[in-house]
């Protein structure tokens, strides 16, 4: 019985000397610097140059363009400069910030992502130390992040996504610290500022994008129950003069002050948007129409119809989506959901739900937020399912599953001593699976994105169609004249190649009478008939062989093989004064 306590003394000894040694400020600051190095190494071998060819990727940098002109949220692409209604405001501003010191240069603003998302895994160490209070599981859930191939992707183009987490995890501080702040009467001032802050930051993190509502519902109703909470228990105890009374009321009184300051901030710049964007023209939100979308084409028309989307996207979060961003699972969408996939889905799960019950501190803010990302994602079209719009929880999910597993960890430990401290085994067991499991599982996904950025060019991929079309984007930009009517298949990439160069697109299906009358209506000057979507050659080609004098090949790019079906890519003339 001695020696069995000397041991449990000595392994609690063990762990309180671990504990202080990790809590020393200048061994935080070295670990602040190991994942600080990590990042920027596995940044800096993803970073690609070249400009991603998303859409979104494009009308952002576009419409920071038009802001930092002087124009605001206004599409300029096209041949006429029309308000734009589609993305919220947030992340061009930001790009308009950047552009604002470096003008047109697609680089600095990559670069300033990529600073974003180093800030963000700063703040997401930050945030898991304070609700968890473990040093080990904020430093390796951040360890992840900064291996991890999607976030590094999301890090290196020009999208909201890092913005949009340090938004969120800054406005999750926030409201933590509001929370446990003094109501002293020296002290409320800065609770004030504080309230106006969250309140800032909400409307912000609604701004860079329309998701961002579950991070204000979070906020705002976590501090809610809390103050009602409060409230109760000072009702109940209020005739009594004791400290503990006092606190009580100070932070039902702190909650509502930010509920109140906060919501109204937030409601404001909703109903501000709004109103600009009514008088943009907007009928409605941009994203309704996604919703009624079925995978099938058709429209969500029966309760019944919502049920099995519920319950298809349910099934590949649990069993597929989530576990493929933690492990890099395999698996076909087409297939049945196996018991192995629901058991590891299942798993997974129930280490999240751990992870919040044992965490110390906002275990409801991080649930709700969490919970009404994801509640939104269920009745998302199954279409565009995956992990594109739960990126921002990819930091959360670490923690969580971490976390998770450290309470497994804890709880074993306990089996064996009642006393003592179980994070030496936590550090070696979890080191031990993220350093030689998992690291180089992420390490080795990031193979594609490695070899895709030390392709400096597009120009590298020749014979293509997509090369046809950059390149034939290019001679317009220094051929043809600045004013020149131009229309082509995707007119946001041909601006981004062709310094700048306005065009529009050309329609998907018609008569070559049809297709005619629309050149004429457009007032087309010149045409790039490409085989990258193919479109332009099923349209423009048979109007050209229809009527050959309207039409002047002036360019060509790549060359006909028959044997890959490869077509090139033309730039024509519309002459319709020609004579027919």
């Amino acid at each position: 019985m001695k020696q069995k306590s000397k041991k449990a003394q000595s392994a609690k000894a063990n762990g309180k000397s671990l504990s202080y040694y990790l809590e020393n400020r200048w061994v935080q600051l070295v670990l602040i610097a190991i994942l600080s190095i990590t990042y920027l190494v596995n940044f800096s071998a993803i970073f690609d140059n070249k400009l991603d060819q998303n859409g979104d990727n494009i009308h952002y940098f576009t419409l920071g363009k038009a802001i930092a002109d002087g124009k605001g949220m206004t599409n300029i692409m096209g041949f006429e400069e029309t308000p734009h209604t589609h993305f919220p405001p947030g992340y061009p501003v930001f790009v308009a910030s950047v552009l604002k010191i470096s003008p047109d240069n697609i680089h600095a603003v990559k670069v300033a992502n990529g600073i974003l998302m180093w800030l963000a895994i700063v703040l997401l160490y930050v945030l898991i130390k304070r609700v968890s209070k473990n040093t080990v599981v904020a430093f390796f859930s951040c360890w992840l992040c900064c291996f991890h191939t999607r976030l590094l992707r999301w890090a290196t183009i020009m999208m909201s996504e890092p913005l949009y987490i340090v938004i969120t995890l800054l406005a999750m501080l926030v409201a933590l610290e509001l929370y446990r702040r003094t109501w002293k009467p020296e002290k409320r001032w800065l609770t004030i500022v504080l309230a106006v802050v969250l309140g800032a930051l909400l409307s912000y993190a609604y701004l860079v994008r329309t998701i961002g509502m579950a991070i204000v519902l979070a906020v705002l109703a976590w501090m809610f129950l809390l103050g009602i909470g409060n409230l109760w228990t000072w009702l109940k105890r209020r005739n009594s003069d004791s400290e503990q009374v006092s606190e009580i009321r100070g932070r039902w009184l702190r909650c509502g002050l930010a509920v109140l300051v906060a919501g109204l901030m937030f409601f404001a710049t909703q109903q501000a948007w709004k109103i600009r964007d009514q008088h943009a023209g907007k009928a409605k939100g941009s994203y309704t129409a996604n919703f009624n979308k079925r995978a099938d084409g058709g429209e969500m028309t029966t309760t019944a119809d919502w049920v099995e989307r519920i319950e298809s996207n349910a099934g590949n979060f649990i069993t597929r989506w989530i576990p493929n961003s933690l492990f890099y699972t395999q698996y076909n969408l087409n297939d049945k959901i196996t018991g192995k996939e629901w058991f590891r889905g299942i798993v997974i799960l129930l280490l999240m739900g751990l992870a919040i019950l044992r965490m110390k501190e906002g275990k409801g803010l991080v649930l709700m937020y969490v919970a009404i990302t994801m509640g939104v994602l269920l009745v998302y079209p199954e279409q565009f399912g995956g992990d594109r719009y739960y990126i921002p929880l990819m930091g959360l999910f670490f923690f969580l599953i971490i976390n998770g597993a450290a309470g497994v960890l804890a709880m074993l430990y306990k089996l064996v001593s009642k006393n003592g401290n179980p994070l030496v085994l936590q550090l070696v067991v979890i080191g031990v699976g993220v350093l030689f499991f998992m690291t180089p599982m992420y390490a080795k996904a990031q193979k594609d994105d490695r070899k895709l950025a030390k392709i400096k060019t597009w120009q590298r991929y020749p014979e293509s169609p997509y090369l046809n079309y950059l390149q034939a984007s290019d001679f317009c930009g220094r051929e043809l004249p600045k004013e020149a009517r131009i229309l082509c298949r995707k007119p946001e990439v041909f601006y981004m190649h062709s310094n700048f160069h306005k065009a529009s697109g050309i329609p998907q299906e018609g008569t070559p009478e049809e297709v005619l009358k629309f050149l004429k209506e457009k007032k087309a000057d010149y045409i790039i008939i490409d085989a990258w979507f193919g479109h332009a050659y099923r349209l423009i080609y048979p109007t050209m062989v229809k009527y050959p004098q309207m039409f002047r090949q002036i360019a060509t790019f790549g060359n006909y093989r028959p044997e890959y079906q490869l077509y090139p890519t033309l730039v024509v003339q519309f002459v319709p004064t020609a004579e027919e």
